[in-house]
């Protein structure tokens, strides 16, 4: 028996890998320990902790609005869901499980990391339907483009929660 991880662990690793392209720059430096860079690696930050925060619809994931920065992370539903997926595709075969227990175990320390992404290089926040856009200084799209289960973070938010997000990010650019 070969062992094949769910569509769920696979999907969420896509969107680990996301996160850290999105930190490239300053993989090197200590979780938590902010670069000269834009965007670095953080530990996931609790909910309650934020000023704001936006979840997925389907609460996997979510953006937080810091004090000086934006985190984009998993919420506990959804490392959770990622964990109990990597643990329940688990083969039957001893070494294959045990394998699979030590993947599972790596990826969980993995996914309950955040990308933090300075305000001080984002020029505004807005909503088109249900996507939330943050723009940077260049005009570039922020955070754009990471999926978890097939579809895309940036556009899977509730549009009035999404535009109170936005709102309360523009005013903390503007403070």
């Amino acid at each position: 028996m070969s062992y094949h991880p769910s569509r769920l662990a696979t999907r969420s690793l896509v969107f680990a890998s996301s996160l850290l392209l999105l930190a490239t720059p300053s993989i090197a430096q200590r979780p938590g320990t902010p670069p000269s860079d834009t965007s670095w690696i953080v530990p996931r930050v609790p909910l309650a902790l934020a000023r704001k925060s936006l979840p997925t619809r389907d609460a996997q994931a979510a953006v937080l609005l810091m004090d000086t920065t934006l985190v984009l992370q998993f919420t506990d539903r959804g490392l959770s869901r990622m964990k109990a997926s990597v643990r329940d595709s688990a083969p039957v075969d001893v070494g294959q499980r045990l394998l699979a227990r030590m993947v599972g175990s790596a990826l969980g320390e993995l996914f309950d990391h955040g990308i933090a992404y300075n305000l001080r290089a984002l020029r505004s926040a807005r909503v088109e339907g249900n996507r939330l856009v943050l723009e940077d200084l260049a005009g570039k799209r922020v955070f754009d483009h990471v999926e978890i289960n097939g579809r895309d973070v940036m556009d899977d938010f509730s549009p009035a929660d999404a535009s109170r997000f936005a709102a309360a990010v523009n005013r903390a650019l503007h403070r």
